[in-house]
């Protein structure tokens, strides 16, 4: 088989880490990672969880984190603003 095919294989399935300078995608799978780690406190090994086969689900709870604490955040801010 030819490497460079199985490279392009795996980009197709993967398309937000399609560049590995994505640091949103990074930061949201980073992030995504420790919540669970947190969530199930810490019973699950942290290598268990930040694998590339739960990259998406990752990626998808590290993005509601990310939504939930901006909107906290402006929610706050217009609350205070005077």
């Amino acid at each position: 088989m030819d490497p460079e095919a199985e490279k392009d294989k795996s980009s197709k399935n993967d398309p937000i880490w399609e560049h590995e300078t994505n640091p949103a995608a990074h930061s949201s799978e980073w992030i995504g990672a420790v919540t669970v780690y947190l969530l199930t406190f810490g019973s699950r090994d942290f290598d268990s969880i930040y694998r590339k086969e739960k990259r998406l689900r990752n990626s998808i709870v590290g993005t509601l984190v990310k939504l939930a604490l901006f909107t906290g955040v402006v929610y706050l801010v217009l609350r205070n603003a005077k």
